[in-house]
């Protein structure tokens, strides 16, 4: 797994840190997709070889924070910068047709160059991380908890 240094994870000195335990994997997706801004943006890694890559996929291997977890085997990273278009995309097909729990390995998202959401291990829920601030607020994790698409969230920090 990737570690990310300090001077990536300065932003999460300055929001409240959740840990989650997701428990509808394509609902949350969905609902996290929609919630983030456009030109965020958002990787997926693992075995995505069930759905064709698409031309607006960014042809990078990395961005400020999200960088290839998994050396060997090398598997699929794609990175999307979220707008009307991609976010259609994801929705409609790579949500329903990629198998988010069990062929992602790897899902984070960046905003304004700050790392937002990270998930390692399948979203383990030892793994799976959210900043809440300016652009995710914890209203938004207190109705996926309602709606049952996540479990035990857990504040891991709390800004100063």
């Amino acid at each position: 797994m990737r570690i990310y240094t300090k001077n990536e994870l300065s932003h999460w000195a300055s929001v409240d840190i959740y840990k989650l335990d997701i428990k509808r994997a394509k609902e949350f997706m969905s609902d996290l997709i929609l919630a983030l801004p456009n030109d965020s943006l958002i990787s997926f890694e693992g075995d995505l070889n069930k759905i064709q890559k698409p031309s607006f996929a960014l042809d990078i291997e990395k961005s400020q924070n999200l960088r290839r977890n998994i050396i060997s085997p090398r598997m699929d990273f794609w990175i999307f910068r979220l707008n009307e278009v991609t976010k259609n995309y994801l929705l409609n097909d790579f949500v329903n047709k990629v198998g988010i729990r069990y062929k992602v390995v790897h899902i984070s998202a960046e905003c304004d160059s700050k790392l937002i959401f990270n998930s390692n291990d399948n979203l383990d829920p030892e793994g799976v991380f959210i900043s809440c601030g300016k652009f995710i607020s914890p209203e938004f994790l207190n109705r996926l908890e309602k709606t049952g698409f996540i479990n035990n969230i857990e504040k891991i920090k709390t800004t100063p």
